[in-house]
């Protein structure tokens, strides 16, 4: 089926009539079709299924200054996946960005060069558990324990020289939303990690800023 651009944007049509497709992935209600392009691409455009017009695009390197000096090519998206209500972006900085529709949720940087892929897959029999498994070189961890750069392998080569697969769990936005928040509030609270995550998976939460007692 032809889609069709809403955008007046002139600047952006000429950008998508020269661009190629690099990936396009549908959400996982089926509703909207992500697209991004090849080319040092810096926005990732939503499609409406149903109505077959382009509904909005995300420019990443507007986003990306909130979140890091990058240089311009540091914005470029590489990699992209769905994951229950969100859409989680890969930057060639190394950088993951969650965004729900067209507000950003967080973000976080496992990897010092580009991120190669992301693939959201179901975790368990539900599809309301879903996992988003990431890929890429010189792998930064999160937790301080976990040095991707010190292991090596039987042949004494370093881990990380092929590059390191994540499995990171995806939760919905509302979840990811609150969190986001009262990390903000509490972040010395929430520097142990199997504390954060008993937090979410508990949903402890009284309201949309502050946990249970």
């Amino acid at each position: 089926p032809r889609f069709k651009r809403t955008s007046s944007n002139s600047v952006l049509d000429r950008r998508l009539k020269k661009a190629h497709i690099g990936q396009m992935k549908k959400s996982s209600d089926g509703s909207t079709i992500w697209s991004s392009h090849l080319d040092n691409s810096k926005c990732v455009q939503a499609w409406n299924v149903n109505l077959r017009e382009m509904s909005f695009c995300l420019y990443i390197d507007e986003h990306m200054k909130r979140v890091a000096l990058c240089s311009d090519q540091g914005t470029t998206v590489t990699a992209i996946a769905p994951a229950l209500d969100t859409l989680w972006i890969g930057t060639k900085s190394g950088y993951i960005l969650v965004f729900s529709d067209e507000q950003l949720l967080t973000w976080f940087q496992p990897y010092l060069e580009r991120v190669r892929f992301l693939e959201c897959v179901p975790s368990g029999q539900s599809e309301e558990h879903m996992v988003v498994i990431s890929g890429g070189k010189s792998f930064k961890s999160p937790i301080p324990d976990i040095n991707a750069y010190s292991e090596k392998n039987e042949k004494g080569e370093s881990v990380d020289a092929a590059g390191t697969v994540v499995v990171w769990e995806a939760f919905p936005s509302s979840i990811v939303s609150q969190v986001q928040l009262v990390q903000d509030e509490s972040y010395t609270f929430l520097d142990d990690h199997d504390t954060l995550r008993n937090v979410i998976l508990m949903g402890k939460f009284k309201d949309i800023m502050h946990l249970t007692d």
